[in-house]
C-alpha cells in the first residue's frame, strides 16, 4: 500500500514538473536559484571567516593564557625545588644536630664518671687526712706530755743534781722519736 501511495506522489510530482517547466516565472525562479544560493553561501563565507577570526582570538588568548601557566609553574617549579633544597638543608642540620646532642650527652656521662671518681677519691683522702688529723693529735699528745715529763724530769735532776746528762739524753731520744713519728704521720698525710 505505502509503495502505492509513493507512485502516486511521484506521478504527481513529475506531472507538474512538465506543466511549470515552460512557465516564465518558473525559469526566472531557476535561474535566480543558484544566485540566492551564491549569496547564501558569500554569507555562509563571512560567518565562517567570523567564526574563524574568533577562533583565531581564542586561540591566541589561549596560547597566552598557556604561556602565563607555564612560567607559573616554572615559578612554582623553581619555588618548590627552593623549598625542596631548604627542607633538605634543615633535614641535614636536624642530623648534624641529633649527632653534636648524642656526641654531649656521651661526654657528659664521661664527664659525670669523673666527677664520681674523683668524689670517691676525695672522701677517701678526707677520711685519710682524718685519720691522720687524730694521729698527729694523738703524737702532739704524746709529745706534750714527754716535754713534761722531761721538765719535771730536768727539775728533780736539778734538785736531786744526779746526772742531768744522761737523763737528757735519754729525754732527747725520746723527743726525737716522737718528732720522727710526727713526721711520719705528716708525710702520710701530704705524701707529694
Amino acid at each position: 500500500m505505502e509503495q502505492r501511495v509513493g507512485v502516486v506522489v511521484l506521478q504527481r510530482n513529475i506531472r507538474q514538473h512538465f506543466i511549470l517547466r515552460n512557465w516564465p516565472w518558473w525559469k526566472l525562479f531557476t535561474k535566480v536559484k543558484p544566485l540566492l544560493s551564491i549569496a547564501r553561501q558569500e554569507d555562509e563565507i563571512r560567518e565562517k571567516e567570523e567564526e574563524m577570526k574568533k577562533a583565531m582570538e581564542e586561540a591566541a588568548a589561549t596560547a597566552a593564557a598557556k604561556k602565563e601557566l607555564e612560567e607559573k609553574y616554572e615559578k612554582l617549579e623553581a619555588e618548590r625545588m627552593a623549598i625542596q633544597a631548604e627542607l633538605e638543608r634543615e633535614r641535614q642540620a636536624a642530623i648534624d644536630a641529633e649527632d653534636l646532642v648524642f656526641k654531649l650527652e656521651g661526654k657528659q656521662q664521661e664527664l659525670e664518671e669523673e666527677n664520681n671518681e674523683l668524689i670517691d677519691r676525695i672522701e677517701e683522702e678526707e677520711e685519710n687526712n682524718f685519720i691522720v688529723a687524730e694521729n698527729k693529735r694523738g703524737v702532739e699528745a704524746e709529745l706534750i706530755g714527754v716535754q713534761e715529763e722531761l721538765a719535771a724530769l730536768g727539775e728533780r735532776l736539778k734538785s736531786a743534781g744526779g746526772d742531768i746528762q744522761g737523763k737528757e739524753e735519754e729525754l732527747k731520744e725520746k723527743l726525737n722519736e716522737l718528732t720522727r713519728k710526727r713526721r711520719g704521720y705528716q708525710e702520710t698525710r701530704c705524701p707529694g
